[in-house]
């Protein structure tokens, strides 16, 4: 047995090495007629495994090297595609919404929110109804965090939360509603306003209430302009306006229903710098940033110690008024107007911790200007800018007709309302 074993060893040695010297195939020393026992010296046995060493690290260093290949090849089709810039447009598809004239539009993660005083729409990315949820509101509100939608009726009594499979929880409250927000995991804190007080109240994704309630007198706290609540829940933080001495002033307070548990009223935080100046939203940029909005500057605060949020960074803009505001769950960015020199508006944009990401001047007179996932949209009746978070300039120009709410998908598509029809628009 020990002598058939040996031969077919030497075999396949001497079929391995006719191979690798006359670069024959298995099957073509097999029709060569190569039989019998091939006696191999010592020598030879060495060159061989000499020979299938050197055979085996080329045939790795060229795997090696076709995958470096596409590799490189895969990054720079991906560069190419993340600094394409765009000039035209065309329509993939487009829906008719019937009763949509009066509606407002939002995205939703993966969904476009459709809603208004009779009810909310939510449908996915081919246009079609995902959940329809009727209701009567006479002015509806909404905010959106992570995958969680609650809609309000402002000065009414009424909440709807929502979900991607459609309303989860509802809520009828004592007292009207002015203020309403959500966080990712489903929590809403709301402001019920009363003569002399005001409540902060909170439920959880199914609309119960929550053992949490913020009483807050007019007199002691002042009244609350905004709230915002962080993604975890756990944390708020209130814009309030109250008289001092016979002059308007403003304050941010932060809560913490966490580790704020044994300190009075939960209160981890007050800043009082506001004076005069106009806080008007306040919103959460992560669990562990904040920022405020001032009429003439714009707040960012560090939460990474709970218990003491600071103040990490406060923006001016040489005495300019802010004309237009908006944020997403980690950028915030303003216009504000033009200086003496020429008047035009100039637009910034920071990250949570309030580092300036970049500056554009604005000419075109928008509707709306808004992050919409990883971009940025500014909007009339007629036109469009879309910038990335590098502030390169994607696209300008018209789209399909009247414009009234573009949400993009990504950087060379996006969703257009326009009039009572829906379109999804491809960027050329």
């Amino acid at each position: 047995m020990a002598g058939t074993n040996d031969y077919f060893r030497e075999k396949r040695k001497s079929i391995l090495r006719r191979q690798i010297i006359r670069g024959d195939s298995w099957e073509e020393t097999e029709g060569k007629g190569v039989s019998g026992p091939t006696m191999v010296s010592g020598t030879d046995t060495e060159a061989l495994d000499r020979s299938l060493f050197y055979y085996h690290r080329k045939k790795i260093v060229g795997i090696l090297l076709l995958a470096a290949s596409l590799a490189v090849c895969g990054l720079v089709f991906w560069l190419y595609q993340g600094s394409k810039t765009f000039s035209g447009h065309s329509v993939l598809w487009q829906k008719s919404l019937e009763g949509g004239s009066m509606a407002s539009y939002t995205g939703f993660g993966g969904y476009i929110l459709r809603y208004g005083r009779d009810g909310a729409v939510c449908y996915d990315r081919t246009g079609e109804v995902v959940w329809n949820q009727s209701f009567e509101m006479k002015k509806p509100i909404v905010d959106i965090s992570g995958g969680y939608a609650v809609f309000a009726d402002q000065q009414g009594y009424t909440i709807y939360i929502c979900d991607a499979s459609g309303c989860v929880g509802n809520v009828t409250t004592n007292w009207p509603i002015t203020r309403v927000q959500v966080a990712s995991q489903g929590v809403v804190a709301a402001i019920l306003e009363n003569t002399r007080s005001n409540q902060i109240v909170f439920y959880d994704k199914n609309g119960t209430a929550l053992d949490i309630e913020l009483k807050t007198l007019i007199e002691e706290y002042g009244y609350p302009m905004d709230i915002g609540i962080s993604p975890d829940g756990q944390q708020l933080a209130v814009a309030y306006i109250y008289m001092d001495a016979g002059s308007m002033m403003n304050k941010v307070v932060f809560y913490n229903f966490e580790v704020g548990k044994n300190r009075q009223d939960r209160v981890v935080g007050i800043f009082m710098e506001y004076h005069n100046a106009m806080v008007g939203e306040v919103t959460f940029l992560g669990n562990e940033h904040a920022c405020a909005f001032a009429d003439d500057r714009v707040d960012f605060y560090s939460l990474k110690n709970a218990l003491s949020p600071e103040l990490a960074q406060s923006v001016t803009y040489d005495g300019r008024n802010i004309l237009s505001v908006f944020h997403s769950d980690s950028h915030a960015g303003v216009v504000v107007e033009g200086d003496g020199s020429d008047g035009t508006r100039q637009l910034y944009v920071y990250n949570a911790a309030g580092q300036e990401l970049f500056v554009k001047p604005v000419a075109m007179a928008y509707n709306q200007v808004e992050f919409s996932g990883d971009y940025l949209l500014l909007y009339n009746d007629t036109n469009c800018v879309i910038y990335d978070m590098g502030g390169a300039q994607i696209y300008q120009g018209s789209l399909n007709g009247t414009i009234s709410k573009c949400i993009s998908i990504s950087r060379s598509r996006l969703f257009q309302v326009g009039g009572q029809v829906l379109s999804e628009i491809e960027l050329n």
